[in-house]
């Protein structure tokens, strides 16, 4: 998993703030200023059309949005609709498409996304005939609805909307200006969360192109668009692309924010990630280790701490250290301690190591043996509770586990007996509850249920008997309430409910029957709990 850090950025550069659904574009600045040199009168949007004197609209608005700055957010809801209906009265567009605006700051606030819908759609259809549809103020609008898209998961929906702010930024600026860049960032983001890696390459790299041209080779611009476009890389498999990517991100990063700068170690701990997924764990180890120190300086709890201790353990147990104990506090307070046989301690020479190894918890206590191969698990293995009873005991070949696996429940009683081939479930099957009464038995066949299967409720009544066929259920099936009265009851066909089913309650009062042909909900009755027909919810 990547730490993300440079959307953060690109978003900031954004034509809309969506927190405060306030336009935050050139022409707003330009407005602003005309406003601050002509004090001697209002400016026009202040004032009613028809009587000239200051409007009850805009004045509404000032007072909703003191409200909606104090986090209250029920009574700025209420003088923002008022405003609304003050603005629609003097036949105000400006005012009306603001208290739909500020509106939505309410919505965003307490989440209610649909409501931030209706009105920003309404509030754009507005400013499009207010200032045309290739005019900033709709480009904002765009990116506000496009990000609440977003938020709402319906990011098919907000890429036409940030292509169109694209278009308004290069008819307004120009094809390489700051803003397009910042717009065409926005749309890069959406490809990355929608997992269309192939359609993002190409829209960052013109990203990278306008901010070397407009800002410099070196600036932190490019290293945003640069960490992003290396992380593109790795999805896409090209190794060598993004391991370039992330070292001339970190040499932007120690140049213009410094080498302890929290923006390095997010690249130190990116470029580690690339690392362990290639098996380079000497090179993961000593960038997480930079990264890791980093983050602890800044903040010891923040979560980035924890991300990247998991993963430097993680490399840890993959490379079996010589030399030293390994203090993984990251990983459920285990230690790690692997012999080095050639008694060199603190070398920093790396091998996969073949020995015996073992574990503790954070007491000292022991927690488990274990044995190792060219850095892989194989032989036995045992592991202990931190109260010092037995968790698991199995084998291990080449990594996987192997034949006959039993664990214990930490009060001693026996919790699960499995069989192993070549790392998956295949053979019987059994699993208890901590009472020592039975709650599963069955078969697998190469990591799928396979068979008839029986569970039990902890006092010791079936619950169910389902029949499988490497994983996909068939037959007859039941299924039965805690005091022994049968639940359901019906038929899969090739794992698709098939035929007649019906269900009861835990008096045994028929409550529901449906009629399926593979999947296919055919006929569905209903009855209530005097056992009369009803109409089914």
């Amino acid at each position: 998993m990547k730490i993300a850090r440079s959307w953060v950025l690109v978003l900031a550069l954004g034509l809309f703030s969506l927190a405060g659904c306030e336009p935050a574009v050139e022409a707003d600045v330009e407005v602003a200023e005309t406003v601050a040199s002509n004090t001697s009168a209002p400016p026009p949007q202040f004032v009613n059309p028809a009587t000239g004197e200051p409007s009850p609209a805009w004045t509404l608005l000032g007072q909703g949005q003191q409200l909606l700055d104090k986090g209250e957010h029920e009574q700025a809801e209420e003088v923002f609709k008022g405003a609304l209906q003050a603005a629609e009265a003097e036949g105000q567009a400006l005012a009306i498409a603001t208290a739909l605006h500020n509106q939505c700051g309410v919505y965003m606030a307490t989440e209610r996304f649909n409501d931030c819908e209706a009105v920003v759609t309404r509030a754009l259809s507005i400013e499009e005939k207010l200032y045309g549809r290739d005019s900033l103020e709709v480009s904002a609008t765009l990116h506000t609805l496009a990000t609440l898209y977003q938020v709402m998961k319906r990011g098919e929906q907000a890429e036409p909307l940030y292509q169109r702010v694209v278009a308004i930024a290069e008819k307004a600026y120009g094809p390489e200006h700051p803003r397009v860049d910042s717009a065409l960032a926005n749309l890069a983001q959406l490809y990355l969360v929608l997992g269309r890696h192939e359609d993002a390459e190409p829209v960052l790299l013109r990203c990278m192109a306008i901010a070397e041209k407009t800002l410099g080779p070196d600036s932190l611009m490019v290293a945003v668009h640069l960490g992003n476009l290396a992380s593109v890389y790795e999805q896409l498999g090209k190794y060598d692309e993004a391991e370039a990517a992330y070292w001339r991100t970190l040499e932007i990063d120690e140049k213009e924010s410094g080498s302890d700068s929290l923006m390095a170690a997010t690249t130190l701990a990116n470029l580690a990630g690339l690392y362990q997924s290639q098996g380079r764990y000497p090179k993961a180890e000593s960038l997480y280790q930079r990264a890791l120190s980093i983050e602890q300086k800044a903040n010891p709890e923040s979560p980035a701490v924890a991300h990247i201790g998991e993963q430097l353990a993680e490399v840890y147990e993959r490379m079996f250290r010589y030399g030293e104990d390994q203090p993984l506090s990251w990983r459920e307070g285990l230690a790690y301690a692997v012999r080095n046989p050639s008694g060199q301690s603190g070398s920093q020479q790396y091998e996969l190591f073949t020995g015996r190894g073992f574990a503790r918890h954070s007491s000292s206590q022991l927690y488990a043996e274990f044995q190792v191969k060219d850095g892989h698990y194989h032989g036995r293995y045992t592991s202990w509770y931190e109260n010092g009873r037995k968790e698991q005991k199995g084998k291990f070949e080449d990594g996987h586990k192997e034949g006959k696996w039993v664990t214990w429940h930490e009060n001693g009683k026996k919790a699960q007996k499995t069989e192993y081939q070549d790392g998956k479930e295949h053979g019987r099957f059994t699993d208890w509850y901590e009472n020592g009464r039975k709650r599963g038995k069955g078969e697998h066949r190469k990591g799928q249920r396979h068979g008839t299967w029986t569970l039990w409720w902890p006092d010791g009544t079936v619950k169910t008997d389902p029949i499988y066929d490497n994983g996909v259920d068939m037959g007859t099936r039941g299924w039965w309430h805690e005091n022994g009265q049968q639940k359901w009851k019906g038929q899969f066909r090739g794992g698709k409910q098939h035929g007649t089913w019906t269900w009861w309650d835990e008096t045994g009062q028929k409550r529901t029957s449906e009629e399926y042909d593979e999947g296919e909900l055919l006929v569905e009755r209903c009855w209530d709990e005097s056992g009369q027909l009803k109409p089914c919810e």
